[in-house]
């Protein structure tokens, strides 16, 4: 009867055992899924990192292209409103020699046709 009933506690004990193995290969299974889904996960989070760190890098690039670009038409337009500011300073000077040269050119012809109205007064006096 002893032996039986240490044989029936060892059989026990080792579907205990058999038991307790089985769960704990379950579970392991079950932690290992979890695990390579989340290693799935992480590498997915890795790749669209990348991806939106090169977005990023190409969106600062053009960006930049376009300050660039700006600013170098902002130097164009200020040289040019330059260039039209001093143009137009020319003609304004150009104008006002012109209308000096003008006045002393009527000037002249007033003076030039008095002179000769007292010309013919002095010959209509003789």
């Amino acid at each position: 009867l002893t032996i039986v009933t240490m044989n029936s506690q060892t059989l026990q004990y080792f579907n205990g055992l058999q038991q307790e193995t089985q769960k704990f290969q379950n579970e392991s299974r079950t932690y290992d899924r979890q695990r390579r889904i989340e290693e799935e996960n992480l590498k997915n989070i890795r790749l669209t990192q990348l991806q939106l760190e090169e977005k990023l890098r190409n969106i600062s690039n053009e960006l930049g292209q376009e300050i660039r670009t700006k600013k170098i038409e902002e130097e164009k337009h200020v040289r040019l409103r330059q260039a039209m500011a001093s143009d137009h300073q020319a003609i304004i000077q150009i104008t006002s020699e012109l209308q000096g040269l003008e006045a002393d050119e009527t000037a002249e012809k007033t003076k030039f046709v008095k002179e000769m109205e007292s010309g013919l007064d002095e010959v209509d006096f003789l």
